[in-house]
């Protein structure tokens, strides 16, 4: 997403100065969209998929995910010490989503 490139150019900075012109970092909206709930990182292609995604917030989730033609995969994550988040539970309404975006896309053609 736009964070990594964001994150990059702020990272640039080299000065206090530099710093200072750089008025979008400290952006009252820019902070405030700096802290992402849902982290996700695409890996296709499917068949090599590995690893997973961290969240960057406490009680936020990380999703890794890839595709190929016939499958879609991915990864939830959470971290164990927030009381908020619960990564079986989101993983499971994910799975729910899905079935139910293919069954519609199924009905829709077979309507035609």
């Amino acid at each position: 997403g736009v964070d990594r490139h964001l994150l990059g150019l702020r990272t640039q900075i080299q000065s206090p100065e530099e710093a200072e012109r750089a008025w979008l970092f400290q952006d009252r909206a820019y902070v405030k969209s700096m802290s992402f709930a849902l982290s996700t990182s695409n890996v296709t292609p499917g068949e090599r998929f590995r690893g997973g995604f961290a969240p960057v917030i406490l009680d936020g989730y990380g999703i890794n995910y890839a595709m190929d033609r016939n499958d879609l995969k991915f990864s939830v994550s959470e971290w164990l010490s927030s009381s908020v988040t619960d990564a079986p539970a989101f993983r499971q309404t994910l799975n729910k989503t899905l079935e139910d975006l293919y069954e519609a896309g199924e009905y829709a053609k077979h309507q035609k």
